[in-house]
């Protein structure tokens, strides 16, 4: 699968939830999946796209858009 998605300028990537790419591998290795695996951990990328929140958003019923 990977080379055709490289063939069209395309990446796969696989985000598991906001854990460190190192504390993942275990389950990579074990699925015996080759993709590479990107981590939020350490950035904003889960606020950005709306699909984390922080306490206050919650407490207050706000969503980030």
């Amino acid at each position: 699968m990977i080379p055709h998605l490289a063939a069209r300028d395309t990446t796969l990537g696989r985000d598991l939830a906001r854990a460190a790419c190192k504390s993942s591998m275990r389950s990579r290795q074990r699925m015996g999946w080759t993709f590479d695996w990107l981590s939020s951990a350490d950035n904003d990328f889960n606020y950005d796209f709306a699909v984390s929140f922080t306490p206050e958003q919650i407490k207050s019923g706000a969503k980030r858009l």
